[in-house]
């Protein structure tokens, strides 16, 4: 099976091989990654604009792509938060292609990030710098952090995906 792949994000290939192993056992899958501007502020917040950089990235990749494919997936990772919380919490939205030209979303997300922290990215600051320098944590993978590393970026984008298969 073919994928395209609108990012060349290591955690954005893992979250497609889970959620595509996931749902379509036994089979063999090539994830080819292709980097696409979301059009979108480096760090997006709401989930209006994070949608639009998912479909913003699909319609570059729909440009790029010039051969066969299966399906052609597109992420795009935010935050969100409401006047009656407190913190904010990621968000995700994927698109996904198939080679029929229909689309299938998928929204998740849910991990809670502390104000302290999304303020020091909205002021410009960038996470894995922040995470590097206030907690001591290299790998950048902040969904790893504030789970206590019960979860990653990777699942936590794998299910976003797979939310969006379940429609398939």
């Amino acid at each position: 099976m073919k994928i395209y792949l609108a990012s060349t994000s290591g955690a954005k290939k893992t979250a497609v091989e889970l959620a595509f192993s996931s749902k379509f056992q036994n089979q063999k899958f090539e994830i080819i990654g292709i980097n696409c501007k979301s059009g979108v502020s480096p760090q997006p917040f709401g989930e209006e604009e994070t949608i639009l950089g998912a479909s913003n990235r699909m319609k570059e990749m729909e440009s790029k792509v010039t051969e066969d494919y299966d399906f052609l997936v597109s992420c795009e990772g935010g935050f969100i938060t409401y006047s009656f919380l407190e913190d904010y919490y990621g968000f995700g939205a994927t698109i996904i292609k198939s080679k029929e030209g229909l689309s299938y979303w998928g929204f998740g997300g849910g991990i809670r990030h502390p104000k302290e922290f999304v303020e020091k990215i909205k002021s410009g600051e960038d996470a894995s710098d922040i995470l590097r320098s206030e907690y001591g944590i290299d790998d950048g993978d902040v969904v790893s952090y504030f789970t206590q590393g019960k979860m990653t970026r990777a699942d936590a984008v794998a299910k976003q995906i797979s939310i969006a298969l379940e429609n398939i």
